[in-house]
């Protein structure tokens, strides 16, 4: 039987965060033929990484075909939204913790410790006027997760706007590197 050709989900989301995170640093104001053939060579150098000087199999090709196609089509769109909200993406991979180059983590003092929140933002985007930074986060899910209002009533899946309180404060702070400016106010503003 002929062995279906894919990654599986954690090496599928690291190659399209990847994907974004590269192909969003080099700018999407060019045209779409432009864009395509960025996508296009990110993919064929992803596969030239799996398979070396091999040939990669056709069912391997046609899967990479898809996900390139897919990564296209979230990087137009991420132009559409940049073109209409003004926000610029100034951070990717944004580290959070104790280690350097990381913003500050949070400490929470518990009856039996201290409980540091750590992680990565996948990316920080920033629109500023009048003075004021608004801060927003972003964060790539290639699975399915929806959002549920009534989960934060409940303090559930809180990770992004935690994200979101400890870059606003870190900037506030010390001036964050990757989003610092000279606006007099930093505003969170959302999280997607």
């Amino acid at each position: 039987p002929r062995r279906r050709a894919e990654l599986d989900p954690m090496q599928r989301g690291t190659l399209i965060h990847d994907a974004l995170e590269k192909l969003i640093a080099q700018g999407l104001d060019c045209s779409d033929e432009e864009l395509h053939e960025r996508v296009v060579e990110f993919g064929r150098q992803q596969l030239q990484t799996l398979y070396g000087d091999e040939e990669p199999p056709e069912n391997m090709r046609s899967y990479f075909q898809a996900l390139t196609d897919k990564i296209e089509r979230l990087l137009k769109l991420f132009r559409k939204e940049f073109a209409l909200t003004q926000f610029v993406p100034v951070a990717f991979e944004q580290k959070i913790g104790k280690e350097e180059g990381a913003v500050p983590t949070v400490e929470i003092p518990l009856d039996t410790g201290t409980l540091s929140l750590i992680g990565v933002v996948d990316r920080v985007d920033v629109y500023e006027k009048d003075g004021i930074k608004y801060l927003r986060v972003v964060d790539y899910k290639t699975g399915t997760k929806q959002f549920h209002l009534s989960d934060l009533l409940y303090g559930l899946n809180l990770q992004m706007f935690l994200y979101l309180m400890m870059l606003q404060q870190a900037d506030r702070q010390q001036g964050l590197q990757a989003v610092s400016t000279d606006a007099a106010r930093v505003e969170p503003c959302g999280a997607l």
